[in-house]
């Protein structure tokens, strides 16, 4: 269902070394995808109405989890680069410097139509059309989790489509600082730009993505 591919910034410090020291950035989404009727058992096992009835409450990933209810896909994707903007920020903020920091309050990720090829000086996704039928832009769960992957120090965020929202092909994907939940513009900076073709989201279902940075 998905296409998958490979990408990484490198980076690197050479003083007075015969060997420089290297580092790599690498980007991953997971996509967790619920349909309707699973979504809507979730839905009345919290105490709730249906999909598609007055007063109907979107489940989150955790809820899905806690009712052991599996995704009925799981796809992921390693291609990926931080944006030359995305670059700036993190620097600035580790260095003292003003700016935003990516919490739960002011952290989207954000899925758009567009295939053409990511670049470091992207500023917008390749679908640069605002509007429900070219992109979602989805607020994080809570802070991004700081941790350990295999050999990497990762960052990750979570982010909850739910079953009106985001229904587009999937086709690129992005961290920005937006504050709602919506199809709007990018909100600078944009962290990351990648194209990975994730499939069509229906309306009624729930699509959870998780996005990945690895450093090393």
């Amino acid at each position: 269902m998905s296409e998958s591919g490979r990408g990484s910034d490198l980076f690197g410090i050479q003083a007075g070394l015969t060997v420089p020291e290297v580092g790599r950035e690498k980007g991953t989404i997971i996509v967790q995808r619920w349909n309707a009727d699973a979504t809507d058992w979730v839905a009345r096992r919290l105490g709730g109405p249906g999909v598609g009835e007055r007063g109907f409450r979107q489940p989150n990933w955790p809820d899905f989890a806690r009712l052991g209810v599996d995704p009925y896909s799981v796809t992921e994707d390693t291609s990926n680069l931080l944006t030359t903007a995305g670059w700036d920020r993190i620097l600035t903020r580790a260095t003292g410097g003003t700016g935003t920091a990516y919490a739960s309050a002011t952290t989207r990720i954000g899925v758009a139509t567009g295939t053409a090829a990511a670049a470091s000086g992207d500023t917008n996704f390749s679908a640069t059309a605002t509007g429900t039928a070219n992109r979602w832009m989805q607020r994080v769960t809570g802070d991004g989790t700081v941790g350990t992957g295999t050999g990497v120090r990762r960052v990750s965020f979570v982010a909850t489509v739910g079953t009106a929202d985001g229904n587009i092909a999937w086709q690129e994907w992005g961290i920005d600082q937006g504050t709602t939940n919506a199809a709007d513009a990018i909100v600078a900076p944009l962290l990351n730009h990648a194209i990975s073709n994730q499939g069509t989201k229906a309306s009624g279902q729930t699509w959870t993505a998780t996005a990945l940075l690895d450093f090393t």
